[in-house]
């Protein structure tokens, strides 16, 4: 959690950094983007709870934001899993509830490096793609040797008129 208040500090304290990147970069952070979540797609539709733990890193943290049952007032609950133990859970309970027909969607609606081996992806994920985008999400990725890991994660549930 540490590292992630760090980091998201760092991007308030220096917005000009990210001011840097030119078209070109913003257009090849989109496409590697769209690639990566489209893997990560397919993974989830594998339903296979290791191996989507697999694609943070070790000690990677995932917090889903969402909105109380009750809520009158827009109050809000986070749940967060911190490693990839605690990742690896969450993928697999929500797997338990999951239809094995269904499939999911990612789709970037903005990217950026923020530095050679840091990206930041903002999207929109469909757990079952026939009912449309029901979470948005914003991910901080790291390259570990050839792959990009998940650093951090946060989803927050679409409100009802959103695109």
């Amino acid at each position: 959690m540490r590292r992630c208040f760090l980091f998201t500090a760092a991007l308030f304290a220096f917005p000009s950094a990210l001011a840097l990147a030119g078209p070109d970069d913003d257009a090849r952070a989109r496409t590697e983007a769209q690639a990566l979540l489209d893997k990560g797609a397919a993974l989830f539709d594998s339903r296979n709870a290791a191996a989507m733990a697999a694609t943070y890193i070790e000690d990677g943290s995932v917090v889903a934001i969402k909105r109380q049952h009750n809520a009158t007032q827009g109050e809000i609950e986070l749940q967060s899993f911190r490693g990839r133990a605690e990742i690896e859970k969450g993928y697999a309970d929500i797997f338990k509830e999951r239809s094995p027909e269904h499939r999911s969607r990612n789709t970037v609606d903005f990217a950026r490096y923020l530095g050679p081996n840091l990206l930041l992806i903002q999207g929109r994920f469909a757990l079952n793609r026939d009912q449309g985008d029901s979470a948005q999400f914003v991910q901080v990725r790291a390259r570990v040797g050839t792959d990009w890991k998940i650093v951090s994660m946060q989803l927050a549930p679409l409100a009802k008129d959103d695109p």
